[in-house]
């Protein structure tokens, strides 16, 4: 009997897990009026690849009703990682990219801060998993990473419930 009522205990607070709760704003409805993508990058990102995450998550964050409580959403990348083919043979990579987010009201005062972090690709290892990282464009990799985090980011901001079901009239 004990058992069982682990295992319910686990399934419930796993069950859980997938969704996530919007970020503490307050009681009042708002959405994410401008976004702005800052520096100081990892040494592998570039400029344009900043300047592509935000204009996925600008993009991204029009599908949010507007509200009278418009919201900067201000984005740094923290970490980039492109699957590595010498890893992937011997124990598994993947591409991965962590974002740091900090919404602010627009008169400037800090309202709370995300971070998510994304993976592009499955981590397989052997032959296949080196021949998939030799093989991949760089630049479509960060387009990729760009539009997951953007995605992630904006979950996060909103929670999953509100996200997901925006994303679908989408």
């Amino acid at each position: 009997m004990r058992k069982i009522v682990m295992a319910v205990g686990l399934a419930a607070l796993l069950s859980g897990c997938g969704d996530e709760r919007p970020a503490s704003l307050g009681q009042e409805p708002f959405h994410i009026a401008q976004v702005e993508a800052l520096g100081p990058t990892p040494p592998n990102v570039t400029n344009d690849q900043l300047l592509h995450l935000r204009d996925q998550t600008q993009a991204l964050a029009a599908i949010a009703p507007e509200t009278a409580n418009p919201r900067l959403l201000r984005i740094r990348i923290m970490r980039l990682h492109e699957k590595d083919p010498g890893m992937s043979f011997l124990v598994g990579d993947s591409n991965q990219m962590e974002v740091a987010a900090e919404i602010f009201s627009m008169d400037g005062t800090r309202m709370a801060s995300v971070k998510a972090t994304v993976i592009s690709e499955v981590m397989l290892n052997g032959i296949v998993g080196a021949a998939i990282a030799a093989n991949s464009k760089t630049d479509d990799i960060k387009r990729d990473l760009d539009a997951k985090a953007a995605n992630a980011t904006l979950e996060k901001v909103y929670g999953s419930k509100a996200w997901k079901s925006w994303r679908k009239r989408r």
